[in-house]
């Protein structure tokens, strides 16, 4: 028998104080080249982005930028 959808204990919800988001536009076959990059490291399009953008502005900040 299987169990019900929702009859668990409640997960606590992460709590985000404040949450900006940034508008990136780009040609079809970079976002497809994204895509498949993403992927191939078990990521989505969204969380390869941030991990790609937070890397750099890290690299930026202890190099003092380029």
């Amino acid at each position: 028998m299987t169990k019900a959808k929702g009859t668990g204990p409640k997960k606590p919800r992460a709590t985000v104080q404040e949450v900006r988001h940034a508008r990136l536009e780009l040609e079809d076959v970079d976002y497809q080249r994204l895509k498949r990059v993403a992927k191939a490291n078990g990521l989505a399009v969204a969380a390869y982005i941030r991990q790609a953008v937070l890397r750099q502005i890290r690299r930026d900040e202890t190099e003092g930028g380029s």
